[in-house]
């Protein structure tokens, strides 16, 4: 197993190192996922929701740490009209959630106990050999922090999910519905393999909503567990794929990946 640094952690490749972010997409869409490991795909054609959740998070982690995010994205801030110099709307909105963390007594406190930040994570699970980055952690007190902006928490964030299979499924909240607690199962077992000791994930979720609303979200057991089976079932199929042995499923979700490799075979009665 191979050590592990800032320096190294984003150079790995899917095929070393199995991740919550690459099970989550080869959930979704194994063909899609290796073909945009072999630059035939983009996954993501706007980065505008992966930037506010890198901003929220860098604001978390330090000072300086923020300060490099900012300036490593000048796209950020607007350069024209009468909004130059000031943040674009999405990022204006983030400094809108993070006042709202702030302002909450309990949450802040969390954040203050948990001193260690963006903490590299590695080990296995049945064999297959994982990484993972630790937005925050109290190895002390036995507890993790995971950042997460959400659209809404409205009834938690209950959202409608469209599966591999084709089914529609509505979930009771975001954690589920996102696969969070997958990354949230994988954290808490290589924590525990690491350490020794028993972790409790906690997610810090904060809204994009006019008015952001920010809460506290432990895992039961039982969503625990649902994050567990997952990765049971699936991890050494995606080793497969990932590695040649298995030729990846393209599923039928009317993305732009399945849209524009669609074609013909029949005429549909309706």
């Amino acid at each position: 197993m191979m050590k592990l640094s800032q320096e190294n952690y984003y150079d790995v490749s899917p095929l070393e190192y199995m991740s919550a972010s690459t099970f989550k997409q080869m959930y979704q869409n194994e063909a899609a996922f290796i073909a945009s490991l072999a630059g035939e795909y983009e996954l993501f054609t706007d980065s505008t929701a992966l930037l506010v959740g890198n901003y929220l998070h860098s604001y978390f982690e330090s000072p300086e740490a923020h300060a490099a995010f900012i300036k490593e994205h000048p796209e950020i801030i607007s350069s024209r009209g009468s909004s130059k110099g000031q943040l674009k709307t999405s990022f204006a909105k983030a400094e809108q959630m993070i006042k709202r963390i702030e302002d909450d007594a309990v949450i802040v406190n969390l954040i203050e106990r948990a001193k260690a930040h963006e903490v590299i994570i590695q080990g296995k699970i049945d064999d297959v050999l994982w990484k993972g980055k630790v937005d925050a952690l109290n190895v002390k007190e036995g507890y993790f922090l995971d950042y997460k902006t959400v659209r809404t928490l409205k009834d938690d964030g209950a959202e409608w999910v469209d599966m591999p299979d084709g089914e529609r499924i509505r979930y009771d909240n975001f954690i589920e519905a996102r696969m969070y607690h997958v990354q949230m199962f994988v954290y808490k077992t290589l924590l525990e393999q690491m350490y020794g000791k028993k972790f409790m994930p906690i997610i810090v979720a904060v809204s994009k909503e006019d008015e952001p609303i920010a809460d506290l979200y432990g895992l039961s057991d039982d969503v625990l567990e649902g994050g567990k089976v997952l990765v049971e079932t699936y991890q050494n199929r995606f080793v497969d794929v990932l590695n040649g042995k298995e030729s990846p499923k393209i599923v039928a979700d009317h993305s732009r990946f399945y849209n524009s490799r669609y074609r013909v075979s029949e005429v549909k009665i309706v």
